[in-house]
């Protein structure tokens, strides 16, 4: 990833650089370090480098079934002399495609601004312009691999281009779907793991563990998932430690009281909800602000998300497994410089890179309504 810039204090900083103190920042770690708090599943999710073609592919598989499996000595060797004693080791393995998409963005930095200008905080126009479209660039990646659904406008994301629109890659939301189609049938995500019924706020402890166990049923394995979850989906959690009364308008007491211990002295209530352990797994709660999103204005090029609604995004979770999230490039992150036609700097920032949940099975969603 090194050499997008010179780092050489000694030589020329690059294109886009004033010449003047200090190093210029590798611009592939730039784009996974700069606001990582606003763009978190960008941030944690595992990169790989390797993709040769515009669609690219992964196997899926499942271990075999047990079965009783007790062998007769006096008829071990006629058994084996049988061709239903035999079987095909690989009859669940399957092939995932996916799209890589281009994420670009070109920006102009107008003569008088470079030169004749002074904000306070930009010494660099050029440098800070650079650093903004980087950021852009960056939520555009993280909108697009946490929607639930692609645009009809956004082309296709299965096998090739079809012409309509450029190539979008599938987003989590596609991948984590019991009825997906273009997902191998043994491999789509169960429906007990997708929990959709009603608003976040009837959301209950008891539904949570319904989900960890659809998904513990499918991978044998209670583990650590991340919970990537919309801000009303993160309350739900919280309010899952608090009591209240059965009849509000007559003050009814609770039959239910949680308790928790908390220090007399302090002067601060603790209300919140960062790790769920349940009895077939523990959820890490890392809240966004970029999932589902909808109603997209993809622009003339139809290249990114400039506008949505996030109404269905403040509901919405995504049950990740990290160890099974690949975020996979072409071309990693780079700034290419366009000719000065006698306005200004013309540059353009992008990356080519395409999302892989290796096996959909392992994951779960929450996918409320409202």
């Amino acid at each position: 990833m090194a050499g997008l810039f010179n780092a050489d204090n000694s030589a020329p900083f690059g294109p886009f650089s004033s010449g003047s103190g200090g190093s210029q920042r590798d611009l592939a770690n730039a784009i996974f370090s700069v606001d990582a708090k606003n763009t978190p599943l960008v941030a944690m999710i595992p990169k790989a480098e390797g993709v040769i073609n515009t669609t690219y592919e992964f196997p899926v598989d499942k271990a075999i079934t047990p079965k009783h499996n007790a062998t007769d000595d006096t008829f071990a060797e006629a058994e084996l002399n049988q061709d239903g004693d035999f079987e095909n080791a690989l009859s669940d393995y399957s092939i995932i495609q996916n799209n890589v998409q281009w994420f670009r963005r070109a920006s102009l930095v107008g003569k008088l601004a470079e030169s004749a200008s002074n904000l306070a905080g930009a010494p660099d126009i050029r440098a800070t312009s650079i650093r903004k479209q980087l950021e852009a660039i960056k939520r555009d990646m993280e909108v697009r691999l946490c929607a639930d659904t692609i645009p009809a406008t956004s082309g296709t994301y299965y096998n090739a281009n079809n012409g309509t629109g450029p190539y979008t890659t599938r987003a989590l939301g596609s991948y984590i779907d019991s009825s997906n189609t273009s997902i191998p049938s043994g491999f789509r995500t169960p429906s007990g793991s997708i929990y959709s019924t009603g608003a976040s706020s009837a959301l209950t402890e008891a539904k949570v563990q319904d989900v960890l166990q659809s998904i513990y049923e499918q991978t044998g394995v209670a583990k650590e998932l991340t919970l990537l979850c919309g801000v009303n989906l993160k309350k739900q959690f919280r309010n899952f430690t608090e009591s209240t009364t059965t009849d509000a308008t007559n003050d009814i007491t609770a039959t239910r009281i949680r308790t928790l211990n908390q220090d007399a002295s302090d002067r601060s209530i603790i209300s919140t909800v960062d790790v769920f352990e349940g009895d077939f797994g523990t959820l890490s709660l890392v809240p966004t602000l970029w999932n589902a999103k909808s109603d997209w204005s993809s622009g003339t090029t139809g290249t990114r998300a400039s506008s949505w609604s996030d109404t269905s995004g403040k509901n919405y979770g995504y049950v990740l497994d990290m160890d099974f999230l690949e975020l996979r490039f072409h071309e990693l992150p780079s700034v290419t410089p366009l000719p000065n036609l006698g306005a200004g700097e013309r540059y353009e920032i992008s990356a080519i890179a395409g999302l892989s949940v290796l096996n959909p099975l392992g994951f779960g969603a929450f996918k409320h309504l409202s």
